[in-house]
């Protein structure tokens, strides 16, 4: 499939989609109405009926205004008898009004009948309507779906194929890239990554980018994470132009807007060019290069804050104490040295998440990532443990030593970060 294709197809399906929103909008309008219709029909229906009863009440009544009551053979019938007759001779002046009067107002209520008769015509005209109505939006709806369907297994073909040929690229820049590393110098100081050796290949930089997107989390996620240290870079009147952060391996660079976010300087480097970019796109101050060399391009004396999140777990050691010697070097008296890395304590994250990117060489455990710091000469060495597992997730500690251990094992900090001071 090309790739005008694929561009085709998936707004037409956007569009579909939007219609079924709409048909289904529809549906959700008429609803009310058709049990209007049908609550309106019943009353209708009472209303008639009761307007024939009143009718054929007006009329019976009207056939007996002024005639004699029966007369039961007994004296009080006989005297009543009388005195309704004499009644009768008194008002019969009126006998013809008032029958006038009943036959009128049966007349109106037959009208009255008729006119709801009519209504309720219209109203069962107007459910089957509705229920046409229904019936098509019906049809409709299944015919969007279906064709939904259809433009779906249209697009995740396009997708897979797609796919299939990004990772046919990636092998071939791969074996291009050997190909090249085999032919030209060796130099073990211009590692793949900060501190690789040369002789491996390392992820490249497009599908490390989409591992990180898809792993890491997302930006705002990330930037909440990096909160916690920007009172300690306050407290110690770190980060303005003076004291400068400095950012080792800053990935997509949410370090890096945090501290433009917060009033603070601060620049980054980082090896892969995909980040580089998306970091310049984002206006943040970055450099392309290798962590250690860029490290010792600066002079002296330069930095306030030098960071590294999740860098030094994929380092070998000879590396990684280059990485703190130079660290050490470039920091101002007074400056801060902030390594994270994931909390091998944690035996979830020691024992399967810590593998989940191929590119990590070992876990540090906290003990000995402090005592290289020390080795290295910074001072006041912190350990500040990061991320626990939430509440939900652990054991009821119940008084029992178990139940406090297997949540140490299980549920503690999944990182930690150790923080030295220059002097």
């Amino acid at each position: 499939m090309s790739s005008e294709q694929g561009e085709r197809i998936i707004p037409d399906a956007k569009f579909l989609k939007e219609i079924a929103a709409e048909v289904e909008l529809d549906r959700n309008f008429w609803a009310p109405a058709s049990r209007a219709a049908a609550l309106s029909s019943t009353e209708v229906d009472r209303q008639l009926t009761a307007t024939d009863a009143l009718v054929a009440g007006v009329l019976d009544g009207s056939a007996l205004v002024g005639e004699m009551p029966p007369q039961p053979p007994t004296l009080r019938a006989k005297i009543g008898r009388a005195l309704v007759s004499i009644v009768r001779r008194a008002v019969f002046w009126l006998i013809d009004q008032i029958r006038s009067f009943q036959v009128a107002v049966a007349a109106s209520q037959q009208e009255q009948a008729r006119l709801l008769r009519a209504q309720a015509a219209m109203i069962d005209n107007l459910n089957a309507l509705r229920a046409q109505q229904e019936t098509v939006f019906t049809q409709f709806e299944q015919r969007i779906r279906e064709a939904l369907r259809s433009k779906q297994a249209e697009v995740d073909r396009y997708l897979h194929q797609t796919r299939m040929q990004l990772a046919l690229q990636e092998r071939r820049l791969t074996t291009l890239l050997r190909e090249t590393r085999r032919s030209g110098p060796r130099a073990s100081d211009e590692a793949g990554s900060a501190g690789q050796a040369e002789s491996v290949v390392p992820m490249t930089d497009p599908i490390y980018v989409e591992f990180e997107n898809l792993f890491r989390g997302d930006r705002a996620d990330i930037k909440r994470r990096f909160e916690v240290y920007i009172p300690r870079l306050k407290d110690c009147k770190l980060g303005h132009p003076e004291m400068a952060v400095l950012d080792l391996g800053c990935g997509r660079g949410e370090w890096l807007e945090l501290l433009r976010d917060e009033g603070l300087t601060g620049s980054g480097v980082d090896m892969n060019l995909v980040m580089i970019e998306e970091c310049g796109n984002l206006g943040l101050s970055v450099t392309a290069g290798n962590a250690i060399q860029h490290l010792r391009s600066l002079p002296a004396a330069s930095i306030g804050v030098v960071t590294g999140f999740h860098i030094v777990e994929h380092l070998p050691i000879d590396d990684l104490l280059a990485l703190l010697d130079e660290t050490n070097r470039v920091l101002r008296p007074g400056g801060l040295a902030i390594f994270e890395t994931p909390n091998p304590s944690n035996m979830l994250v020691s024992t399967e998440n810590f593998y989940l990117d191929p590119t990590h060489r070992n876990p540090l455990p906290k003990a000995l990532l402090r005592f290289l710091l020390e080795a290295r000469g910074l001072c006041d060495i912190e350990v500040l443990p990061l991320h626990p597992y939430p509440e939900s997730y652990r054991l009821v500690d119940d008084g029992h030593p178990c139940a406090r251990l297997l949540n140490q094992l299980l549920f503690s900090e999944q990182d930690y970060a150790v923080i030295g001071r220059k002097v």
